[in-house]
């Protein structure tokens, strides 16, 4: 949980209640695995860390949610681009789909922090816009990515912001859209004519908050299965 001295803004004077972020690092390795240590903006070598970052949103394009029963092969909002000449496959129904596109930011040429948006359509005439979160760096540079405010809505009527129309399922409900994201996370590094590539990307995920104590997020069996090896063998694997 990053403070709200460190976000500006992030915290209402009413509640007090700060967004939560991950940051990201980056390391130099020699070839054998011996860590040198972090890289950072600035400093003796003068390096400059360049960001980029593709956050989106494929829930409503997917298949219904099967819960303990057989695999269902139905889709998720079956009236969105599904009768189209040539045949759209389910995973590139653009309409329902909330992607970002490649967003770059980097310390300290970009101030201001960098705005996560898309739309979603589903099936209506207009799409909405979505905010899956934001970027910023600190001043070594690295990258802190801010999920949504855990936000849904229908879009089955665009002029009302809060329209909340009968919810016929805890996950496929028609013209559903919300504000979750997964992403990666790719960056290279500048020193003078010099570039380097991370040597692979890596991966975030926006997660619904958690509003209350008791409330829980839908998990898996093998979701609760996988954090129960994990801390048994002390992230080791």
């Amino acid at each position: 949980m990053l403070s709200s001295q460190l976000l500006p803004g992030a915290a209402s004077d009413c509640i007090e209640c700060a967004a939560q972020a991950v940051r990201f690092r980056v390391y130099a390795y020699r070839a054998d695995g011996t860590i040198l240590g972090e890289i950072t903006s600035g400093g003796d070598y003068e390096y400059t860390l360049n960001w980029t970052v593709h956050v989106a949103n494929y829930k409503g394009t997917y298949y219904e949610f099967a819960g303990e029963y057989e695999e269902n092969h139905d889709l998720r909002n079956p009236d969105v681009q599904t009768n189209e000449k040539p045949p759209v496959k389910p995973e590139e129904r653009s309409r329902s789909i909330v992607d970002s596109g490649d967003q770059e930011i980097s310390y300290p040429q970009t101030t201001q922090p960098v705005k996560l948006k898309g739309s979603f359509q589903g099936s209506r005439a207009e799409a909405v816009g979505v905010h899956p979160g934001e970027l910023r760096t600190d001043v070594k540079g690295r990258l802190i990515i801010i999920g949504g405010g855990g936000y849904s809505r229908s879009v089955a009527n665009k002029d009302k912001l809060h329209f909340q129309p009968e919810i016929i399922s805890e996950f496929d409900s028609i013209d559903w859209v919300d504000d979750t994201c997964d992403c990666w996370v790719d960056v290279k590094v500048k020193q003078a004519s010099k570039t380097w590539t991370a040597y692979q990307k890596s991966t975030v995920i926006s997660a619904p908050p958690k509003f209350a104590w008791g409330i829980q997020s839908p998990t898996t069996m093998y979701g609760l299965i996988t954090n129960i090896y994990y801390k048994h063998n002390d992230c080791k694997g």
